[in-house]
């Protein structure tokens, strides 16, 4: 299994969290109202795991790992393919109007051993 490169990078956003597992849309979420300059990603890793993330400017924060590495890395190391991007605006109507922190589209993954998604009601 090839490991991916840690990135440095000095003010991103860090979450802190006892557990991580099974949290990557809460954990992701939470970053990116620590820091809207990034982009709130939910897609799918190692081919049917749905999974969120963060992304800017070739970086990738993934909250569950606590990491920064680069996209490319990352794709690479997991498999990461990107369903849908959402900016703190659209990701927040979301939550409200969910009542959970995603996924908010149908993923092809599978999300906590259960294939679901919640509907935004209108």
């Amino acid at each position: 299994m090839k490991t991916a490169a840690l990135v440095s990078i000095s003010s991103g956003p860090r979450v802190r969290a006892r557990t991580r597992q099974g949290r990557c849309f809460e954990l992701a979420a939470k970053g990116l109202m620590r820091d809207p300059s990034w982009t709130l990603i939910h897609g799918v890793t190692h081919g049917l795991i749905a999974h969120a993330w963060l992304l800017k400017e070739g970086t990738v924060y993934d909250a569950v790992l606590d990491q920064h590495v680069s996209a490319r890395e990352y794709e690479e190391t997991h498999g990461a393919v990107i369903e849908r991007q959402y900016k703190l605006k659209e990701a927040a109507e979301f939550m409200a109007s969910t009542g959970c922190f995603g996924p908010w589209h149908k993923t092809s993954g599978i999300v906590n051993g259960v294939v679901h998604r919640k509907e935004r009601t209108e």
